[in-house]
Formats: C-alpha cells, sequence, structure tokens
C-alpha cells in the first residue's frame, strides 16, 4: 500500500500504483462525504511546495455547495503528482477528482495550464517546481517559464 511522505522520489510509482492510490484518495474523500452526497468534485493544485485543495458537493438540484475535504487527502495527491513524474516532461499541476454515487469517478490531471490559485503561491515557488520536477524545455509552459523567471 502506497502512503504519502517524505520517501516519494519523482517518478516512483509505476500505472498499478497510480491506480491504486488514485483509489485510495477516493475511498478517504467518500468516508468523509455527508450521507447525502450524490457528487462531489475536488480540486488538489501544487507549484513547488505550495498546494491548494478544494471541494464542492453537487446537490440534487444542481446547486454547487462549498465542502471541506479531508486534509489526510492532499499529502495523498502530492504523492500522487510527485510519483507521475516523468523525466523530460514534468509533472501535472492541478487534478479534478469526481465521484459520483453509487461509485463512479474520473480524474483529470492538467500539466499545461495554470490553474486559478485561491492564494497566489509565493513567486520562488514556480522556479523551486521546475528544480525538484523538472522538464525539458520544450515541456515548460510560457506561462510557468514567466513565472519561474526563464523568460525574458
Amino acid at each position: 500500500m502506497n502512503q504519502p511522505g517524505p520517501q516519494t522520489r519523482p517518478g516512483s510509482l509505476d500505472e498499478e500504483s497510480q491506480q491504486e492510490l488514485i483509489q485510495q484518495i477516493g475511498r478517504v474523500i467518500v468516508q468523509a462525504l455527508p450521507p447525502s452526497w450524490q457528487e462531489v468534485s475536488v480540486e488538489y493544485r501544487a507549484i513547488g511546495s505550495h498546494s491548494e485543495l478544494a471541494a464542492q458537493l453537487v446537490a440534487p438540484n444542481g446547486t454547487l455547495i462549498p465542502w471541506a475535504p479531508p486534509d489526510e487527502a492532499a499529502p495523498m495527491f502530492d504523492h500522487l503528482r510527485i510519483g507521475m513524474h516523468q523525466q523530460g516532461r514534468g509533472t501535472w499541476i492541478s487534478a479534478l477528482y469526481r465521484l459520483q454515487r453509487p461509485g463512479s469517478y474520473s480524474v483529470d490531471f492538467n500539466g499545461d495550464y495554470e490553474p486559478v490559485w485561491h492564494t497566489a503561491p509565493p513567486a520562488a515557488e514556480f522556479a523551486a517546481e521546475l528544480r525538484t520536477l523538472p522538464r525539458a524545455t520544450e515541456n515548460i509552459p510560457d506561462w510557468l517559464a514567466e513565472r519561474a523567471g526563464l523568460q525574458t
């Protein structure tokens, strides 16, 4: 069983381990949901050491309701993000995990577009991202290169 923690090395999760961790994250989320839930979206955003976790429930009438996801989900997402790093390609910056009752789910990973941050990351985190989870120059999105100080 994969557990988040400082032992995570970039690219250390094979596809089977990634899927296992994705399912573990789903179980942690479902266990924390209110009994009447029908659908939930959880978004994890990270750059360098800055991360955010936000979620919302979808009411039966379609209304979006803010929801506080369990704290233990954040380090699990971080473990997944670091473990999914690919040499030269980097890793994702945000993930959107959607769960629908009775048990379907999807996860969308974004490695190219800057997410909408709740709190702007400190400027140094963009360069830190590229030091710790490097990408080949052709795989660094323009916005990330600019924010990391690589473009003039």
